[in-house]
């Protein structure tokens, strides 16, 4: 945004601040203010229209706010920025504030509720038999249709299925890592259930207070089944490998690619399936409460962030 030319001292005090050095002693305490020279967006007089310059840049509240992130961190950790860390640390705050009222508001973008009206004329996750029906007579490869399966069969994760490796079922859930979520195949080799570890809300991360559920242990249905039988045969995977060796961005545009063509419209993604997951779950007057926290929880979230992601649209 800047295009500042930072050199390899100032870089390297930058680093030191992070790691949780003290640049204001010792032999830190010149170089600190070669920084300060290098980093004049950031003093008092210039912070207000350093944020102003980067809140043009990304107009997206998101992603205004996880760019301010790292630079938050940076200043709350030099005393000397104590006064624009208040400024800048406020206004993010502000941000977040906005961003959950705006979403408590349970409104979209135009745009986006014809997307999902578009998507919900053409499922309804409670129509589990109809869907795999959409998903059986597309044109989608072995690998797609499994993935669709994941998405569209079951209440919609994240993106974590990217994490998947098979073993069988004389694990011992303590032992296996929480860098992997696991399908276990029994005897027969027929998988049976999917394991979560590793997912967002699998653990407490940073000083954010959130829902913690630790591992999820699911059932696979009968469709579901048939497309990991049908993939893995015809992968050739083996017990301990990976289901989808895929980097995140490549994974990411791959399940958008496969709900467009599935759904014949552009720019559908997980969010857009969790989100038509939530209208469904959250609009169903026969539900319990408890059955629509239940189901919150096999997404992967919280009630409240279920009740979020419903939006005020009218259900087909």
């Amino acid at each position: 945004v800047f295009q500042i030319k930072l050199t390899e001292n100032t870089k390297s005090i930058i680093t030191s601040i992070y790691r949780g050095k003290n640049v204001e002693v010792g032999k830190f305490k010149n170089n600190l203010e070669q920084l300060k020279t290098e980093l004049k967006i950031f003093n008092i007089y210039n912070i207000t229209n350093t944020i102003n310059k980067i809140k043009d840049i990304y107009r997206n509240t998101n992603t205004l706010q996880n760019k301010l992130r790292p630079l938050v961190n940076l200043l709350a950790r030099v005393d000397s920025f104590e006064k624009s860390y208040q400024i800048l640390t406020n206004f993010n705050i502000s941000l977040k504030n906005t961003y959950i009222e705006k979403r408590e508001e349970n409104d979209d973008s135009d745009e986006e509720i014809q997307k999902l009206s578009h998507i919900m004329k053409l499922f309804n996750p409670e129509k589990i038999i109809e869907t795999n029906n959409l998903i059986q007579n597309s044109s989608l490869n072995t690998r797609d249709k499994l993935l669709a399966s994941l998405y569209l069969l079951i209440p919609p994760r994240r993106l974590e299925y990217r994490f998947l490796k098979l073993i069988k079922d004389d694990y011992d859930i303590e032992k296996l890592s929480n860098n992997f979520n696991y399908i276990v195949l029994d005897n027969d080799n027929l998988p049976t259930e999917i394991i979560f570890k590793r997912f967002k809300t699998a653990r407490a991360g940073g000083k954010i207070k959130k829902d913690i559920y630790g591992t999820q242990t699911y059932e696979l249905n009968k469709y579901i089944i048939k497309y990991l039988i049908d993939y893995i045969n015809e992968d050739d995977i083996k017990i301990n490998q990976m289901l989808f060796d895929i980097p995140l961005s490549t994974f990411s545009k791959l399940v958008s690619d496969i709900m467009n063509s599935l759904f014949n419209y552009n720019n559908i993604n997980a969010t857009t399936i969790r989100k038509i997951s939530a209208i469904y779950n959250q609009q169903n007057n026969e539900k319990s409460v408890k059955d629509k926290r239940e189901l919150a929880s096999q997404m992967g979230h919280s009630y409240t962030e279920n009740t979020m992601y419903n939006k005020i649209i009218k259900k087909v």
